[in-house]
């Protein structure tokens, strides 16, 4: 089974999360899943054999945290489950609050693995995903001509467009391109 949350921004306190649930029982989603901590209501919006896409309206205007995790300051952007726990990607407000989120988690018990960690290298764009750095790189490189085959310009020729070395232009590409995919391939 897979949750993945959808991104949004709540225009009310009493606004619901949404929600793509796969490889998922029916009698769990329709079921169970109203009765878990916090679940005020579930409707299934959409559905077809292996997925279904949900309203989760909570008991409080902060939905809650996955069983046990300790309250942070960290803003969630990304959150699935599955039934090997979950992979969460957070927003610390600077390095001692990641620090002290991560000993409480030790103190009670839970297993963190911190895959990545980074400092923006520059301002994160709407979609909380890529820098402004990072986006500006993937778009000029997509307008040269950098993704095509033959290649219309060479990494060196897309550094000078950028005004950076062939070294920060690969890494911003390398980068921008990890997190896209893994945005839409988890």
């Amino acid at each position: 089974m897979r949750v993945a949350f959808e991104r949004e921004v709540p225009l009310s306190p009493a606004a619901s999360t949404y929600a793509r649930v796969s490889n998922a029982d029916r009698d769990w989603v329709e079921r169970r899943l109203p009765g878990e901590d916090g679940v005020a209501g579930v409707d299934v919006l959409d559905a077809d054999a292996d997925d279904r896409l949900v309203r989760i309206a909570w008991d409080s205007p902060v939905a809650p945290r996955p069983a046990g995790l300790p309250p942070t300051d960290a803003t969630c952007l990304d959150a699935v489950g599955t039934d090997d726990g979950w992979r969460l990607a957070l927003r610390f407000p600077d390095r001692d609050a990641l620090a002290d989120w991560y000993r409480r988690c030790g103190d009670r018990g839970i297993d963190v693995d911190v895959r990545r960690l980074r400092e923006d290298g520059g301002t994160a764009t709407p979609d909380g995903r890529l820098t402004d750095r990072q986006r500006t790189a993937l778009a000029t490189a997509l307008d040269a001509g950098y993704f095509e085959v033959p290649r219309g310009v060479t990494l060196g020729e897309l550094a000078a467009r950028l005004g950076v070395s062939d070294t920060a232009a690969s890494q911003r590409l390398r980068r921008g391109v990890s997190t896209l995919v893994e945005g839409h391939l988890g």
